[in-house]
């Protein structure tokens, strides 16, 4: 996402990768986004601490067949085409929903030792302010949104914790990337990595 700016919905349907070498991408219009959640956030540790310190064993558990691994991803994947069609029906209650429901798969799949406290505290922070928080992917930091009327109360409460709270306006880029189409492979070096140049995370943030 990064790579391509904007809003994408990413398909990693294991049967796509196996005929293309990559997985579907489509592009949503951002003001669908706007609209269906006109308030995002993101909170994060300036200098995160326990993000990754204990390993994670799920790939090689999924590697091994687990059920109880493959079921939750199954489910992590069931929720993103779910939200896709939240976002594209202006469907803000859902969207909160599922961006709950979402964090809670994955607590499920790598468990607290590994997500760490500073993940849990930064997640626990909003859900006590009737906020709704999840993991971006990267350790130490949450994305999530509440109402209005509860934004200075929840960035307060972050930055009482010496966390940094911005608030965030979605955008597409000049030069975002184009999508992969369907029959077409990335292109990677010899290390397996890609050729494509990132360019910089498909969001604005302000402290205003």
């Amino acid at each position: 996402v990064q790579a391509y700016e904007g809003l994408v919905y990413m398909d990693f349907a294991q049967e796509h990768f196996d005929a293309t070498g990559h997985g579907h991408y489509e592009r949503l219009d951002v003001s669908m986004l706007r609209e269906a959640l006109p308030l995002l956030f993101l909170a994060y540790c300036g200098e995160p601490s326990d993000s990754g310190r204990i390993h994670s064993d799920v790939r090689a558990r999924f590697d091994a067949g687990d059920e109880s691994v493959r079921a939750t991803i199954a489910e992590i994947a069931d929720v993103a085409a779910t939200a896709k069609a939240a976002i594209e029906n202006g469907d803000a209650d859902q969207c909160r929903t599922l961006m709950k429901r979402n964090f809670h798969l994955r607590r499920r799949l790598f468990g607290d030792a590994v997500l760490g406290e500073t993940n849990l505290r930064l997640v626990q922070i909003a859900d006590d302010r009737a906020a709704v928080a999840k993991l971006p992917g990267s350790g130490g930091a949450v994305v999530g949104t509440c109402d209005p009327d509860r934004l200075e109360d929840l960035r307060a409460a972050y930055e009482a914790e010496s966390f940094v709270f911005v608030v965030l306006e979605p955008y597409v880029g000049a030069h975002s990337l184009p999508l992969l189409p369907d029959d077409d492979v990335p292109v990677v070096d010899n290390a397996g990595q890609w050729l494509a140049h990132s360019r910089p995370i498909a969001f604005e943030a302000t402290t205003a």
